[in-house]
């Protein structure tokens, strides 16, 4: 039962490791010096960046809203 569970558990990593790395993937618009945007990854996001997300994209977890329009 414990090697069952073991296994269980190894799976659910698995899975979770794989769509880590497809949402680290997703591309996002990232607002540099000058207003100038560049596209980056998810996983290329650092503190401190402006990102400009647009109607219908994911928001990711850690940022925080400064503004929204309509």
């Amino acid at each position: 039962m414990i090697c069952l569970g073991i296994i269980k558990e190894a799976i659910v990593e698995v899975t979770r490791w794989k769509e880590d790395k497809k949402v680290n993937k997703t591309p996002c618009t990232r607002v540099c010096h000058l207003g100038k945007e560049e596209t980056i990854t998810l996983s290329d996001v650092k503190a401190g960046d402006i990102l400009k997300i647009k109607d219908g994209e994911m928001i990711p977890a850690d940022c925080v809203i400064l503004c929204t329009k309509k």
